[in-house]
């Protein structure tokens, strides 16, 4: 009776030091990832091999500043095929635990978008600076390549859940485009080399802060993965509309300021519109401890005690 008694009391105390509301969705790093997770990273990788093709066609044109692609960047095709490799590797290497694909998939994703912010900085950074074939595909082959290593250093530091991976995604993104665009609107005069130069370091610099927002707040929100999803296409029509709209009828500062205004008030509108979704939390296997105490007047009970971590 009495080792009955104490495995009831250690069960009870499990459930009421666990932290994570009745509607939250609880994603415990002992069972396996779902196979919904590894979409983004088997588009972004497969891209991202593709764009190994156009890297390699684009250095036999080093010396050729006004050269453009051949017919060689259709090698793609038989590269692309091999991005899915990576997706295995992140299985084998992380036992196919839920978050570790979504961490790749997000660092390559900001990989490339701080690539671009940076190209267009360094492009336009003197008089002498200058876009090319070589120097763009580069930019794009290298950047998810430095997210694709740092994703998997990452993925051996930390453990988290796929919606907040997503969400240092969306907020890195969004970052950059609201940050770079606002530098845009603000800039006065002719919309030349050193307004290009200023967008793309802002970029740059927002896409930053962006990262370091979402990682400060990403347990705070928690959000699910459908919920950055929404978020993500909220600024993304908000922002895109306004420019769309604006092409032959507005200025250089004009559109960035409908995309600033339009990708802010469709972030900020969509983050508050889903608040009501459950929120992702990470869950672990109840952390039981057996107990043995001796009873007054002889004899001893014993049972297990634990929380949830």
């Amino acid at each position: 009776m009495k080792a009955r008694l104490g495995a009831m009391l250690g069960a009870a105390i499990a459930v009421v030091t666990s932290t994570a509301h009745a509607d939250d969705i609880i994603v415990d790093s002992h069972q396996p990832r779902s196979k919904g997770e590894l979409a983004q990273l088997y588009v972004v990788s497969i891209g991202w091999a593709a764009s190994a093709a156009v890297f390699i066609d684009a250095l036999q044109y080093t010396d050729r500043p006004y050269a453009s692609a051949d017919f060689g960047v259709f090698a793609g095709v038989l590269t692309a095929s091999a991005g899915a490799i990576i997706p295995f590797g992140v299985d084998t290497a992380f036992g196919r635990r839920p978050g570790a694909a979504q961490v790749v998939a997000t660092s390559m994703v900001l990989g490339l978008g701080e690539a671009i912010a940076l190209n267009e900085y360094f492009a336009n950074r003197s008089v002498s600076s200058f876009h090319s074939y070589t120097k763009d595909a580069t930019w794009v082959f290298v950047g998810p390549g430095v997210g694709l290593v740092t994703g998997f250093v990452v993925d051996a530091l930390v453990h988290t859940t796929p919606g907040r991976a997503l969400w240092v995604e969306t907020t890195g993104l969004f970052g950059g485009v609201f940050i770079g665009s606002l530098v845009g609107a603000a800039h006065t005069g002719t919309f030349a080399r050193e307004a290009n130069r200023d967008v793309g370091l802002a970029s740059a610099i927002g896409g930053v802060a962006g990262i370091a927002t979402g990682i400060a707040t990403s347990r705070w929100i928690s959000p699910s993965s459908l919920r950055a999803y929404l978020v993500d296409a909220g600024f993304i029509s908000g922002a895109a509309i306004p420019a769309l709209a604006c092409i032959g009828k507005c200025s250089a500062q004009g559109a960035f300021a409908a995309i600033a205004i339009g990708g802010g008030l469709g972030f900020g509108m969509t983050l508050l519109s889903t608040a009501w979704l459950p929120r992702e939390v990470r869950g672990t296997l109840p952390k039981i401890d057996p107990y043995v105490m001796p009873v007054v007047g002889g004899g001893v009970t014993f049972g297990v005690g634990g929380s949830l971590q």
